[in-house]
């Protein structure tokens, strides 16, 4: 029978007991329509006060775990097997994925609603409760203790990349799960569940040297200074996979365009000096945005996409529909990712074990007419 409080923890110790009561219902010590142990004696038996006991027992009444009854004392709910089978998660809003500017990237917007629409769905057959709850960066204790009591109630939850770091650390030092997804490892979340983009940039290697090209060159807009590191790392992922297929690669063939400046992105290609070999180059675009402003520059030129020169891209692949000729590009999955992290986050609640690992999830090869 658990009976241990940490009274030096940083999990206060009403959650605590919280957690030792539920413990001891799941292990049959209190069973269903049977009397908890008084106030009293769970006082004296944790050696803490009453009133700590009592803020406890409204937790767990909130949560349904408890019913008290006046004169007679406190019982466990009929319904407890339903209450210990609902695993409940919770979605922290990233404040970045909900601003205009973003929700206005026809790719971004996919991404998050695909992703959404996975975890739902696996929440759903698991018999699990997801809540979508906005929360703005906290800079100051007090906002991270307001967003913790919003949140005492859940037993995971699941985050976007390295967003709301401070509230990922603050939910696992009370002991819940938490996972990440679409992340970079700055993320303290248990698992990070991402796409595989090592095997994805393989994939189109390979496929691009079927296709007989012998050159790559990478058009990217410029990427914050805080995105640099992992863009930097995610061209040497690409340039890597291709030099193994015997496709030259070169970093004066990066060409990097600011798109902030009041030009269109063809304007800027065409004082570039972006120049390439007939039949012979190939040219991954890494910033969606850029696509169809790419397309425009080889019309403008009667420059033939897939013949004279090779184009493909790696994204979510919203901003690639209607495209003519069809696009080639390496299709991020995030369904599976929002299901797969869904599934982690259940699976590490209900085993009660922290997994600590990197779920890579395989992207999809879209071959369009531009390869």
């Amino acid at each position: 029978m658990l009976n241990v409080i940490e009274k030096d923890s940083a999990v206060n110790l009403p959650n605590q007991i919280r957690d030792l009561i539920v413990e001891r219902i799941k292990n049959g010590y209190y069973a269903p329509r049977k009397k908890l142990d008084s106030i009293r004696r769970l006082s004296d038996e944790l050696q803490v006060s009453r009133v700590t006991v009592i803020e406890a027992l409204k937790l767990l009444e909130r949560e349904n775990y408890i019913q008290r009854i006046p004169a007679k004392g406190t019982f466990v709910s009929d319904d407890i097997n339903h209450e210990l089978s609902v695993v409940r998660i919770a979605f922290p809003f990233p404040e970045i994925s909900i601003l205009p500017a973003t929700l206005g990237n026809t790719e971004n917007w996919a991404m998050v609603s695909d992703t959404y629409r996975g975890m739902v769905e696996e929440a759903r057959k698991q018999n699990a409760e997801i809540s979508f709850m906005h929360f703005e960066e906290a800079i100051s204790e007090f906002q991270l203790s307001r967003q913790l009591r919003r949140l005492e109630n859940i037993d995971g939850a699941i985050f976007i990349g390295h967003q709301l770091l401070g509230l990922q650390e603050a939910l696992l030092q009370n002991r819940k799960f938490c996972i990440s997804i679409a992340s970079s490892l700055e993320s303290r979340a248990d698992t990070i569940v991402t796409s595989d983009v090592r095997h994805a940039f393989s994939e189109l290697a390979a496929y691009a040297k079927e296709k007989n090209y012998k050159r790559l060159k990478i058009l990217s807009g410029i990427p914050e200074k805080t995105d640099q590191k992992k863009f930097e790392k995610k061209i040497e992922v690409l340039t890597q996979s291709f030099e193994e297929v015997e496709i030259t690669t070169s970093r004066n063939w990066l060409y990097c365009i600011n798109l902030n400046e009041q030009k269109m992105v063809s304007d800027i290609l065409a004082n570039n000096d972006f120049n390439f070999e007939d039949g012979t180059d190939i040219v991954y675009i890494s910033t969606s945005d850029i696509v169809p402003e790419f397309y425009r520059y080889c019309f403008d030129r009667n420059i033939r996409l897939g013949q004279d020169i090779g184009v493909f891209g790696y994204a979510s692949g919203a901003t690639f529909d209607n495209l003519m000729p069809v696009f080639t590009y390496s299709k991020i999955n995030n369904f599976e990712i929002g299901r797969r992290a869904c599934a982690k986050c259940i699976e590490a609640i209900r085993s009660g074990k922290h997994l600590n690992h990197v779920e890579l999830v395989q992207n999809v090869l879209v071959k369009g007419e531009t390869v």
